[in-house]
């Protein structure tokens, strides 16, 4: 009899995170999520070099590439200091720590 909570637990154990896995790689697919996270990214490397960082679009492709489409950096003058309008990085974890 106490079989049966402990095979249910194990259930738990291995389906919870494989749902949110699931979950998660389900939500990074949606446009609107992908763009979330790129203002998020592109307001933190604001704050850190100091100059506006802006991006009119972004594709997460999977969880290894991404394309960033109307990049641009200004400095806090109102300059130009970068602009591409595609560009096709390599965020796989692998890239990484070579």
């Amino acid at each position: 009899m106490k079989k049966a909570p402990l095979i249910k637990k194990l259930v738990w154990l291995v389906a919870f995170p494989l749902v949110v896995i699931t979950a998660i790689s389900l939500l990074i697919r949606l446009p609107v999520v992908q763009k979330k996270i790129a203002d998020v990214v592109a307001k933190r490397i604001s704050n850190q070099i100091g100059a506006d960082v802006r991006l009119s679009g972004v594709a997460i492709k999977f969880f290894d590439r991404a394309d960033l489409e109307g990049l641009s950096i200004t400095d806090q003058n109102g300059d130009s200091l970068f602009f591409v309008e595609e560009l096709d990085i390599d965020i796989s974890l692998f890239s990484l720590v070579k």
